[in-house]
């Protein structure tokens, strides 16, 4: 919050030619978009009126309220007003690669900023599913998470994916993840690969899609 009255000051490109009264003072103009706050120096004043040397406090304090008058001092905030991409684009159409699917396709919708649902299938499963964005409430593109998913594997019948990685959601919609975690399935039988006739795997997963 500092920067709401300090900021101003490093618009001056005061005492310019000061020994001859020549003051120039740069006002900035604040524009505010789905990217972020850009400043851009806009509004120039000249005063030349001044004796040399004569560049006082006061003078500066009047051009800062003039400057500012029928402005929001409130925009200086940087890139913490930009918008939470995960409510801004809720739903998503992805292309799944690898995982349980092996290759497939899903829908998801974001509840919140940090609750995901998920449902989708592939060549080897169908599955569904919930995924908890650990950073989801901040204004961030990225965020890691985590989840559970049931699936239903066309070969061994049931199993639980609990995945976790990173998800990416861009402003525009376009939106990419990794992930990995292991796939607890139910083997038919007890086999040399399972305990109880639970299967262990460890499974990676990649995923491109599209939000709006």
């Amino acid at each position: 919050m500092i920067f709401k009255y300090i900021f101003p000051t490093l618009f001056f490109l005061a005492l310019s030619g000061a020994m001859s009264g020549q003051v120039r003072f740069i006002c900035p103009m604040v524009t505010e978009t789905s990217q972020g706050v850009f400043i851009e120096a806009t509004e120039v004043k000249k005063v030349s009126s001044l004796p040399p040397l004569k560049v006082t406090t006061s003078f500066f304090t009047e051009e800062i309220n003039s400057c500012f008058k029928n402005k929001n001092p409130g925009n200086f905030r940087g890139s913490s007003r930009r918008i939470n991409p995960r409510e801004k684009n809720r739903m998503g159409v992805n292309l799944d690669l690898w995982g349980p699917v092996n290759l497939g396709l899903s829908v998801d919708y974001f509840v919140s900023s940090s609750l995901n649902f998920e449902m989708g299938g592939g060549l080897n499963a169908i599955h569904v599913g919930i995924k908890y964005h650990v950073m989801g409430f901040r204004n961030s593109l990225w965020t890691p998470y985590f989840g559970a998913e049931i699936v239903y594997s066309f070969e061994v019948k049931t199993g639980l994916y609990i995945p976790g990685g990173f998800s990416y959601i861009g402003n525009n919609g376009f939106s990419f993840g990794m992930e990995f975690g292991p796939w607890i399935r139910k083997l038919p039988g007890n086999t040399t690969n399972s305990i109880n006739g639970l299967e262990f795997m460890g499974l990676g997963a990649l995923r491109v899609g599209y939000h709006f």
